[in-house]
């Protein structure tokens, strides 16, 4: 049986998510792309920040993967404000 769009939703990270994403952080697909051994830190405290928006994406209701979505150009000192 095919996937369904509906099968896919997006909700915003809470603290509970930490663990989960702590542990994502943790695996060496992913950790080769984050050399801040606190990165997880900087996530729990951008929670707040409206100028980012950030998401797990679920498949039928089972977190698989994290998103964030933000204006580069709301940060002055953005490593890609440039472009």
């Amino acid at each position: 049986m095919k996937d369904s769009i509906t099968d896919y939703t997006f909700r915003y990270v809470t603290t509970s998510d930490m663990s989960i994403l702590a542990t994502w952080l943790k695996e060496p697909r992913v950790a080769r792309w984050f050399d801040d051994p606190d990165y997880i830190g900087s996530i729990e405290e951008s929670l707040e920040d409206i100028r980012m928006q950030m998401r797990l994406v679920l498949y039928n209701s089972n977190p698989i993967a994290y998103v964030q979505d933000y204006d580069i150009h709301r940060w002055t000192d953005h490593h890609l404000a440039y472009l």
